[in-house]
């Protein structure tokens, strides 16, 4: 990119934006490098990511540490996303919790912890220890607002190891207490209908007691030792396999492409047209009291379709809250927890928000906040399109994802680069300016003495 102003609508983007136009400037050089197609993703990239506003990398390195700017641009990004998607409190939301870790391998970077999992299993437990070598990596914690009209709002925050926190004086909170920390922090109408989706990891106390305060509902897998409720000895929830046969359970198909989960999902058209996106599943719905949980309704679902006369194999149990939701509310619920993974596809093949090497941990907040406004710039983009398409473009727009986002930007700014260059060439003062921009992006000693 040559010129700053070259991204488009990134003005009105930045609207609620109150910090200084150097910092404005600085994230500015990021964002294109995080957008445009490029190598690498680095500081040194984003220091001559703006041809026309070349800085130094070391410096901008040093101010990606200390700057406040890009967690006041994120807050900026999610109030325009909140704008864009305006309030509809008797609709649908759905919120997808997950964390995801990026390896690192130096001896000297802040904040990192081993991937895995030592912690011994229960003596009768069914499950295995995984064993495997110890990696050290940084961790997110995610919480993506999927809105009824098809926004996307990304939140997130940093999971601090216990050696970080011992070191520099912070409060250590686990993954499941920082996803219960996003869900009492997600600025939504009191009253509003969110269902919050997770994988087994947050199924905990501390995301069910956030949820009970919101008053939302909750869709997760089991955790396999969980016990139900009443006199010991107390069988397992898993014990109720066993009593299950095929007659017990019952066809059900789900499509995430029609229907009211369409706009949460977004599935593009090539993908809607395959018969993968319908899905088929044997499911078993009962209720079910389960020690500190409570009354809850339980799933056992198969994709295989059960004959056998004895036992049914599950491959998956779901549990809710939702103990008056239908068995396909219940599974379409669930199905969109998948959007935060393609989420985090897109932000690490696409965004590269996991494409650093920082030894402090305050820079890589810094750069994974401008990733996420990366994001979230592009879903207001595609917004303001979808708004004012007609016809066949509407759809497009509406399902457009992260890649096709970028390659689109991509295009405005090269027409406004080439626009802006024509415009200097016609004014008077026009080729002086463009040599003193030719010198400063060549770095010509040469040019730049004469």
């Amino acid at each position: 990119m040559i010129f700053a102003t070259s991204l488009p609508r990134f003005k009105s983007f930045c609207g609620a934006f109150a910090g200084k136009a150097t910092d404005l400037a600085c994230c500015t050089l990021f964002l294109s490098t995080f957008l445009l197609p490029a190598g690498r993703r680095s500081a040194a990239a984003a220091a001559r990511a703006v041809l026309g506003d070349c800085r130094d990398a070391g410096w901008l390195l040093r101010w990606l540490g200390w700057s406040i700017a890009p967690a006041a641009l994120l807050s900026a990004a999610q109030l325009q996303l909140r704008a864009a998607a305006g309030a509809a409190p008797d609709r649908l939301h759905v919120l997808a919790i997950d964390s995801t870790q990026h390896g690192q391998q130096g001896q000297n970077t802040q904040n990192t912890f081993a991937r895995g999992n030592t912690k011994a299993r229960p003596k009768k437990s069914d499950r295995r220890q995984k064993a495997g070598h110890r990696r050290s990596c940084h961790c997110f914690v995610f919480a993506l607002l999927l809105t009824p009209c098809g926004v996307r709002i990304p939140y997130w925050l940093p999971f601090y190891a216990q050696e970080f926190c011992a070191l520099f004086g912070r409060q250590h909170l686990s993954q499941a207490s920082l996803a219960a920390q996003l869900i009492d922090d997600i600025p939504l109408p009191p009253g509003s209908r969110v269902v919050v989706v997770g994988d087994t990891a947050f199924e905990a106390k501390q995301v069910r007691q956030a949820c009970a305060r919101r008053g939302w509902s909750w869709v997760v897998p089991l955790n396999p030792e969980r016990r139900l409720a009443g006199a010991k000895p107390r069988p397992k929830v898993r014990s109720l396999y066993q009593q299950l046969q095929a007659a017990d359970f019952r066809q059900v198909s789900i499509r995430l492409d029609r229907g009211d989960l369409a706009a949460l999902a977004r599935v593009s058209p090539s993908r809607s047209q395959s018969r993968k996106q319908a899905r088929t599943y044997w499911v078993h719905h009962r209720t079910a009291d389960i020690l500190n949980v409570g009354e809850v309704a339980l799933l056992f679902s198969t994709r295989a379709e059960p004959t056998a006369p004895g036992g049914v194999k599950v491959q998956k149990l779901l549990i809710s809250n939702a103990v008056a939701a239908s068995t396909e509310e219940l599974l379409g619920w669930y199905a969109l927890r998948w959007q935060v993974e393609l989420f985090f596809k897109e932000m690490k093949s696409e965004l590269g928000m996991c494409q650093y090497k920082f030894g402090p941990f305050a820079r890589v907040v810094g750069w994974v906040n401008l990733s996420v406004v990366a994001y979230g710039y592009l879903e207001w983009y595609r917004w303001q399109k979808q708004r004012e398409a007609a016809g066949r473009d509407k759809p497009y727009w509406q399902r457009l994802r992260t890649a096709g986002l970028r390659a689109r930007v991509g295009q405005q700014v090269l027409r406004a680069d080439v626009e802006e260059l024509l415009r200097l060439a016609a004014s008077d003062t026009g080729p002086e300016r463009l040599g003193d921009l030719l010198n400063r992006i060549c770095d010509d000693p040469v040019g730049n003495a004469a």
